[in-house]
């Protein structure tokens, strides 16, 4: 995780290819902008959100914990390198770099 500020730094930047779920249990299909993809799987009874991301050749899992089984979004910058994890109690800036 970054030391920014996650929500002054997506009000800055606003090339960002996001994923939101809202709802039941879904498996939220890939998302790919060029080389970039970013995917999960949101279960609103786990404690957590497992996120996949591929970018520019390297892959990465981020587990991120969920408070809330409300909503959950994933957030990757254009450049890939950043992604913004969100739900309703907690949101966080990863550098992917």
């Amino acid at each position: 995780m970054t030391d920014h500020s996650p929500y002054e730094f997506v009000e800055r930047n606003t090339d960002f290819l996001g994923l939101l779920f809202k709802g039941l249990t879904a498996n939220v299909p890939l998302l790919r902008v060029g080389g970039n993809e970013v995917s999960y799987h949101f279960d609103p009874k786990s404690d957590f959100v497992t996120v996949n991301c591929k970018v520019h050749g390297r892959s990465a899992e981020i587990k991120f914990r969920t408070l809330s089984g409300d909503w959950f979004a994933a957030s990757l910058s254009d450049d890939g390198r950043h992604m913004v994890l969100a739900e309703p109690y907690d949101i966080a800036l990863y550098a992917l770099e």
